[in-house]
């Protein structure tokens, strides 16, 4: 039997990955804790083969009070936790990080593209990754994992706007984007992939399929029993907001990795 430590017991990729394995009862033992307090500095890591780490200040307004925030949780913490893990014997530890690392919000990722993040967020997931790399060795893997757009039922940020927008609107345009995205079905399936077969490398799981945001809203709407006609003479002025405002270019932009699902090897 495998056992699986879980940091972040309230985290939506946290949550759905620990009942993932649970169809699996024989094979996988799961326990979940937070950090919100050092309670876990007690704790003997020993028992687990694994830990992922899903804890993250995230969809959350940044501000000068709350940058500090970022930094401590989505990267400080995450890296004690990786040494603590490693001296305890655990064999893997697998991070969650972002997109935003890019920090970009279209153009095409490939393997060679450098990340330049301009987000307390995404500044914050490029530093854990930095300092996670140097603990990997031969009894101790790393897997990054930059994750693009996750979605799936009670899924927070963007996707909750487009569910939104689903249930209201009479039409939309009918344009034609691409943004890579990741069901978290799909992705609970890679981490237990990651954990039945652990090796260090930077990876960005994505969906077999690129996502297109018009398409998206329309089968949110058809879940709803709604009809939502797209329109292509909207998509014009879509094409305007796409290319004068950040919101428009993270709604409407193409954003799409391209190249090998490892990206590295380390």
């Amino acid at each position: 039997m495998k056992r699986v430590l879980i940091v972040g017991p309230h985290s939506y990729i946290g949550s759905h990955f620990q009942a993932y394995l649970r169809q699996w009862p024989e094979q996988y033992e799961t326990t979940s804790i937070s950090v919100r307090d050092n309670m876990w500095r007690t704790l003997d890591f020993s028992e687990y083969d694994a830990v992922l780490y899903a804890a993250a200040i995230v969809h959350q307004r940044e501000t000068d009070e709350n940058r500090p925030l970022y930094e401590q949780v989505n990267c400080h913490l995450a890296i004690q936790l990786a040494a603590k893990s490693k001296q305890d014997g655990v064999r893997l530890f697998i991070y969650l990080s972002s997109v935003s690392v890019y920090g970009v919000d279209e153009g095409v990722l490939t393997p060679e593209t450098k990340p330049a993040p301009v987000t307390a967020y995404g500044r914050s997931k490029l530093h854990a990754e930095e300092e996670l790399r140097p603990l990997a060795d031969n009894g101790f893997q790393v897997t990054l994992l930059r994750i693009p757009m996750v979605y799936g039922p009670g899924c927070k940020g963007n996707y909750r706007v487009l569910e939104k927008l689903a249930g209201v609107l009479p039409f939309f345009a009918d344009y034609p984007n691409q943004r890579s995205r990741i069901s978290i079905d799909t992705l609970c399936a890679f981490l237990h992939r990651c954990v039945d077969l652990p090796e260090s490398g930077l990876y960005f799981p994505q969906d077999a399929e690129y996502g297109c945001t018009s398409c998206e809203i329309q089968k949110l709407a058809a879940q709803r029993g709604r009809k939502l006609p797209l329109w292509r003479w909207l998509n014009p002025a879509v094409w305007l907001l796409a290319h004068t405002t950040q919101k428009g270019r993270k709604a409407f932009g193409t954003l799409i990795y391209q190249g090998p699902s490892c990206i590295e090897k380390f």
